[in-house]
């Protein structure tokens, strides 16, 4: 129903709007501080200011940590920003955001396919030699549009959190269309939903290359987090929002094993082994995808250990409590830092554990050569690590 609602509604707006001239690829890259400076914001408010973290070692079992834990044990978290843009333009449905005279704002714009994502110049509008027709829509427009949001992790921490600081900076959010790359999951409608978003509000592009668009007003923010990190004040936004006070638990008593089996890449190969070995360690099998989200933030919230392969099930981890124990385990060709400063963050302890086979050097980027392959888990080793969490055995 809201993918439809949407849908109609862009193509009401293009029915009663003309096409503009071709455009050519940015020729300036630019941020949204540096438009203010210049003068070329309607609005500009800072939400949250910067900040730098410290984050606890991982534990694990390795020689030496790996280079993406040992560059993020200190990090910098960046000022959140809400901005209005008059006659913004929109291009693709990741929600990539130019200028009327074709500068691209580089903190609001971002594609996958690097290690921390590709921004400003290495962003591929750069090298398009132009850009298709251009649509009108003479309404306040809010971009919320990401890479990913097909994906649970990426919509709830890139995407979601946008609607969040448009919220705080004053936007009445019923009285603009939204622009969001929606493809229909039982995650978005739920999310959208709780945060009181109108269906009938929503702008979803249908397709990468053909769509933009100029709002007479375009509503901006800059990108909630850097790749690989989460910023301090998403963690509030999600837990209020799927997680009630009136909802937490007495009891943190859950071990939970978020199996991936269902998904269609990084399984377990020796899944029986493993999940046997879990059983009789205290674990409960958890698929996330047959969860609602307000029901996998009750689970968490309730979990005093979480083992899982590396993945968007672990993107729960906001709802845990302070003293969760997590495991993480992990193909050698995919690795990223956000499940541990999750852990770290909420007051947990958090161990990953590489599964069998070779694996790269340090300074390969694990996200331009991910390879999103079954592992081998070794479960003596898996044994060691929860017992350096002092994670024992339970009783049946």
């Amino acid at each position: 129903m809201i993918r439809s609602a949407a849908r109609l509604g862009l193509q009401l707006t293009a029915r009663v709007v003309p096409k503009l001239r071709v455009h050519v690829a940015p020729t300036e890259v630019l941020t949204l501080r540096s438009l203010q400076q210049r003068g070329c914001l309607d609005s500009f408010d800072v939400v949250y200011n910067a900040r730098e973290h410290q984050a606890h070692r991982p534990v694990s079992f390795e020689s030496s940590l790996h280079p993406i834990f040992e560059e993020h044990l200190s990090w910098r978290q960046e000022e959140a920003i809400v901005a209005t843009i008059p006659n913004g333009r929109v291009w693709g449905r990741r929600g990539c955001v130019l200028t009327s005279d074709n500068a691209l704002v580089e903190d609001v714009s971002r594609e996958f396919g690097a290690y921390k994502g590709l921004r400003g110049k290495d962003h591929s509008v750069c090298r398009r030699p132009w850009l298709p027709k251009l649509s009108f829509i003479n309404e306040t427009v809010a971009v919320i549009a990401t890479p990913g949001s097909a994906n649970y992790h990426h919509w709830t921490y890139d995407t979601l959190p946008r609607l969040h600081l448009m919220q705080k900076a004053g936007v009445d959010l019923s009285s603009c269309r939204i622009i969001v790359d929606y493809t229909g999951s039982s995650f978005q409608e739920e999310s959208l939903s709780a945060l009181g978003i109108n269906p009938s509000n929503l702008i979803c592009p249908p397709g990468q290359w053909n769509f933009h668009v100029r709002a007479k007003q375009l509503i901006v923010t800059t990108l909630p987090s850097e790749l690989g990190t989460v910023s301090d004040w998403v963690y509030p936004f999600l837990r209020d929002t799927f997680l009630p006070q009136s909802g937490c638990p007495d009891v943190r008593s859950r071990r939970l094993y978020v199996s991936r089996q269902k998904a269609g890449s990084r399984k377990i190969r020796n899944q029986r082994q493993v999940e046997e070995f879990l059983w009789q360690m205290g674990f409960e099998e958890v698929f996330a995808e047959d969860l609602t989200v307000g029901e996998a933030a009750r689970k968490f919230s309730e979990a005093e250990a979480v083992v899982s392969v590396h993945g968007s099930g672990l993107s729960n981890l906001s709802f845990a409590n302070r003293g969760v124990k997590v495991v993480d385990l992990v193909p050698p060709r995919h690795l990223d830092s956000y499940y541990w400063l999750m852990t770290d963050h909420v007051g947990g302890k958090y161990a990953y554990l590489f599964g069998e086979g070779d694996r790269p050097s340090g300074n390969v980027d694990l996200v331009r050569e991910k390879v999103d392959e079954d592992i081998q888990v070794d479960v003596d080793k898996l044994r060691d690590v929860l017992a350096a969490l002092d994670i024992r055995r339970e009783r049946r």
